[in-house]
């Protein structure tokens, strides 16, 4: 009998009657729910963003022309001037406006974010931040001058803010590929990637910290020659097939054990005496990961001669085996 806590306290009690375990309610809390908040804000453009677990997205975009600085003089100097005052100020109110409406919870009345940063232009920065509403204004935790505005603004802010987000999963994963990388640019042998080195380094106990895509599709099928009883490992996406042999024929790999290779590795990792970390492919580095180096990798304790696999054939490149 195994006897489970909850890492919070559940919202209510769940009876059923399956033939299944219902572990719903405990997957989400397993989920990363810190959640924050950045409003990037410059002449052209004003936008809110959310940074929640290793996830981003943009939830709020406004394009502007704001009339700017020029040398007319004369009587209408005046009145130029001021309709630019006008401008900002109603540019930045509506902001502040939309700022309450995205970032303030309509059942609680309180802060939905964790923490808010606020990057752009100083000025028109500073005049929002004076417009906000107090709950907003209170949950502020930094602000950054940047030069861009938009996506590549909100891009730039997450480069400055590293150490408001040391908590964050989004900066955990990008530190931990960001080192695979580091390892993979020293050539010093201290990393493997492909599922056929990766496995290899891994039972070898030279695996320290073992990367894996959460979303990997690669199966692991265990195969044996019942002729000579050789065996051997075959790692293959799930929608193709592992040819079996018929009954009676022993000159043909058998299947002997299929299992998702992602189950079978958070499983047996720690038989070797490893970590293992896995990542999205929402970031720009976890993207890299998953399309370059086939989501499966791993940094080494010391360098490891792997020997040439048999590999796949040339028709089915999907395949590994060791």
């Amino acid at each position: 009998m195994v006897d489970v806590h909850p890492l919070r306290m559940l919202p209510h009690s769940v009876y059923k009657c399956d033939s299944r375990f219902h572990t719903e309610l405990l997957r989400e809390q397993l989920i990363d729910d810190s959640c924050y908040g950045f409003i990037v804000v410059d002449g052209s453009c004003a936008s809110f963003h959310l940074l929640v677990g290793d996830s981003k997205r943009t939830i709020f975009k406004k394009d502007v022309q704001l009339p700017k600085k020029h040398g007319r003089g004369g009587q209408s100097q005046n009145r130029f001037a001021r309709l630019r005052e006008e401008s900002r100020d109603w540019y930045t109110t509506e902001i502040a406006e939309c700022a309450t409406k995205h970032f303030i919870d309509l059942n609680t009345h309180k802060v939905n974010v964790k923490a808010l940063i606020v990057s752009g232009s100083a000025s028109l920065k500073h005049q929002v931040i004076k417009k906000l509403d107090p709950r907003v204004r209170g949950a502020i935790v930094s602000t950054y001058d940047i030069q861009y505005s938009g996506e590549a603004g909100f891009n730039q802010t997450l480069l400055l803010c590293e150490s408001d987000l040391a908590n964050c999963r989004y900066m955990f994963e990008k530190n931990l590929l960001n080192t695979f990388f580091k390892h993979i640019s020293s050539d010093q042998g201290l990393y493997t990637f492909s599922p056929y080195d990766t496995l290899y380094a891994l039972e070898a106990g030279a695996v320290e910290n073992l990367i894996v895509w959460n979303e990997l599709a690669l199966v692991r099928y265990a195969m044996i020659l019942p002729s000579t009883g050789a065996t051997k490992i075959v790692c293959k996406e799930e929608s193709l097939t592992v040819q079996n042999s018929e009954a009676g024929d022993e000159n043909t790999w058998q299947v002997t054990e299929s299992q998702p290779l992602l189950d079978w590795l958070l499983d047996h990792y720690q038989d070797f005496g490893s970590d293992v970390q896995l990542v999205s492919g929402n970031s720009a580095l976890g993207a890299q990961f998953v399309q370059g180096f086939g989501g499966v990798g791993a940094v080494l304790r010391y360098p490891i001669e792997i020997p040439d696999g048999e590999g796949g054939s040339e028709e089915e490149e999907e395949e590994y085996e060791y």
